[in-house]
């Protein structure tokens, strides 16, 4: 499988640091970032659930698209994430 222990952990590093930026840059400071966590467990949870899951699925696909479904899976969980985060 193309998914493999570095690439999990690359990954996981990376949507975590995007979230932390959303949170700091955008969602208005880092008292904001603060207070957000402790509201958002169960949202960040189930965003990592999602990334994941789409990123096994379509890791399946031919090689050459590979880099394509990554990519989708990246503007999609972000894209979620800093939509829904508003409603918390």
């Amino acid at each position: 499988m193309i998914l493999n222990r570095r690439l999990f952990y690359i990954l996981l590093v990376e949507l975590f640091l995007s979230m932390l930026f959303y949170n700091i840059v955008i969602g208005g400071g880092i008292n904001e970032f603060y207070r957000m966590q402790k509201q958002c467990i169960a949202h960040l949870i189930s965003n990592f659930l999602v990334f994941f899951c789409l990123f096994y699925i379509l890791s399946f696909l031919p090689i050459y698209m590979h880099n394509y479904s990554t990519y989708f899976c990246h503007y999609f969980c972000i894209n979620w994430y800093s939509r829904n985060i508003s409603y918390y």
